[in-house]
């Protein structure tokens, strides 16, 4: 029995002039509306983005995107191609997922297995993980609850942080009056750089009461502290010698003509008239 898809329909990939950069702002951009849970947004640009650039990063993020807004036969469908031509134990679990949420479990388990013999513990919790899904979707909280903390139990075995059990405890926990535990995840959603809806996430704060409250950050991402660099402290050096300048030049003054040390006061005699040869004698010696 099939789920009746409710999500919205993918922008048809028309191939264009293969641009890499704007395929990488559009996937950006795409990722950031997932961040937020914006997932029939994301389908949108990620389907714009491939068609830029074929790339199977992308094309597994609008995948995830798709059954993620409930259009679960056409990311089936889609992942079942990324299979053929990827040895991923991740397409082959969210093959299995899309499965699971179509109630074709047998299906489903054939692709667990397949996907847990290439990817063991990474991706052993994830069955697990589903179940809680879809306990959660039927409003079995109780029971989602129990599945979700098994999974997380098994998670870290291969050392997994992954938003989607963040996301699903914070709303089982949230469901079953565990408000403080569900602020927890919350917090860890936020350092993988997920936001919440911030209705959601006040309630949350406001059934955990303030003392729980002050434990975790505000909705958005915490922003990065600026590294401390430990510098060596230099050592006090002596205070600079002032140098010495020479003193200033001072340009020569052009010898003046000797004065003579007696001052002849005796009446001048008329001027004689010297023959021209002995005048120019007489300036030629004058120093």
């Amino acid at each position: 029995k099939e789920t009746k898809n409710v999500g919205v329909e993918p922008a048809p990939v028309v191939k264009r002039e293969p641009n890499p950069a704007k395929a990488k702002e559009l996937h950006a951009e795409g990722m950031a509306l997932m961040k937020a849970f914006k997932y029939a947004e994301a389908v949108k640009v990620l389907a714009e983005s491939l068609a830029y650039n074929d790339n199977s990063d992308c094309a597994i993020d609008l995948s995830v995107a798709m059954m993620e807004s409930g259009d679960v036969t056409n990311a089936l469908l889609r992942f079942q191609d990324l299979a053929t031509s990827l040895r991923s134990a991740k397409v082959y679990m969210y093959v299995g997922h899309c499965q699971a949420r179509m109630k074709n479990l047998r299906e489903a388990g054939a692709w667990y297995r397949r996907g847990a013999a290439l990817g063991k513990e990474q991706v052993d919790w994830e069955p697990r993980w589903q179940l809680g899904q879809l306990e959660l979707a039927d409003k079995n909280f109780a029971d989602a609850a129990k599945s979700l903390k098994e999974a997380e139990e098994m998670a870290p075995k291969g050392a997994v942080k992954d938003y989607r059990l963040h996301r699903d405890l914070a709303q089982a926990l949230h469901a079953t009056r565990q408000d403080g535990e569900a602020l927890k995840h919350i917090e860890a959603l936020q350092s993988l750089g997920y936001t919440l809806d911030p209705q959601f996430v006040a309630d949350v704060k406001k059934n955990a009461g303030p003392a729980q409250v002050s434990k975790v950050a505000q909705t958005e991402p915490p922003k990065p502290q600026p590294v401390k660099v430990d510098r060596p402290k230099p050592e006090p050096q002596p205070p600079p010698e002032v140098a010495k300048s020479d003193p200033p030049k001072v340009e020569p003054k052009k010898p003046e003509p000797p004065k003579p040390l007696v001052e002849n006061t005796a009446p001048k005699p008329d001027p004689v008239k010297q023959p021209v040869s002995a005048a120019l004698q007489h300036s030629t010696t004058t120093p």
